[in-house]
């Protein structure tokens, strides 16, 4: 049985034994990003991480079922990689400065990273961001 959701049709379980959720995260997956990007590279590099995340972590995986897809905190998990990302590209700003390297685009990426952040952090309620972590 399925129903229909912001993101199409979705099935209501995936219990059931012909049912292979991991094959269906992919496909939709695939779909929602080829909706943002044509980019061949971009699509297989995120493709490989996706197979990465499944490998390692197999039926554990958000991947693996609809209730872990669910349960995700990918919310989080995404905030903590943008901030991640803010102190790669700081990292990567001192060192070119420190050997007079052009800072174009790492000067831009930063500010982009930040503005995520703020944006991220105006759709959550007042409390510390940070205090979830």
């Amino acid at each position: 049985m399925n129903t229909t959701t912001p993101a199409g049709d979705f099935p209501v379980a995936d219990k059931a034994k012909d049912f292979d959720y991991p094959t269906f995260y992919e496909s939709s997956i695939t779909n929602l990003l080829k909706k943002y990007t044509s980019n061949d590279h971009i699509l297989k590099e995120l493709k490989f991480k996706r197979d990465l995340g499944l490998k390692k972590y197999g039926e554990n995986s958000f991947q693996g079922s609809l209730a872990k897809s669910l349960a995700s905190l990918s919310e989080k998990h995404f905030l903590e990689e943008i901030y991640d990302a803010i102190n790669y590209c700081a990292h990567i700003l001192f060192v070119r400065r420190i050997k007079s390297i052009d800072l174009d685009p790492y000067d831009d990426l930063m500010l982009d990273l930040l503005d995520i952040i703020a944006i991220l952090d105006s759709s959550k309620p007042s409390s510390d961001i940070c205090n979830e972590f």
